[in-house]
């Protein structure tokens, strides 16, 4: 194989791990609901209908306003179509229809030098914890000690 023919087959595997990725982690599908294997096996089916058709809609609707598809962003699209199922019952406000939220699912432009998220919220991590310390009780603990005792008695 050439040069060419290798790099043009690593990107077009590229796009399937990325495709991948979005199933797994965008579209929530790490680990599917059903317990029985064809159960599973349809989960991801429709899983896979529904990630293509949201990716196609939104397609759709940024080569209509004549934005190259490199810059589609899945997440933000999936944002848009959660955003509008949850408004269903609720009057559109102007400006929040479906269209108008994919028109402005893009990706970024800036350049990142390290591969952490944007939208991730950071979880804290704490420190586990030691050894206790153990302190003796002073005098005056001691007493107070003994009064809430007697009180509780009395």
């Amino acid at each position: 194989m050439s040069e060419k023919q290798i790099a043009d087959l690593y990107r077009g595997r590229w796009g399937v791990e990325v495709f991948f990725r979005h199933l797994k982690q965008t579209f929530g599908r790490r680990q599917l609901r059903s317990h029985a294997a064809p159960n599973a096996e349809v989960e991801l089916q429709w899983s896979l209908v529904g990630l293509w058709g949201i990716g196609l809609y939104a397609s759709r609707e940024l080569v209509s306003q004549g934005v190259p598809l490199q810059r589609l962003s899945i997440a933000q699209s999936l944002k848009a179509f959660r955003r509008v199922a949850s408004d269903y019952l609720h009057p559109q406000q102007k400006g929040q229809r479906l269209n108008h939220l994919l028109r402005n699912a893009l990706l970024d432009e800036y350049k990142r030098k390290d591969k952490t998220s944007r939208d991730f919220p950071r979880k804290k991590q704490e420190r586990p914890a030691g050894k206790p310390k153990i302190n003796k009780a002073t005098p005056k603990q001691i007493q107070t000690a003994q009064n809430i005792k007697q009180s509780k008695k009395g």
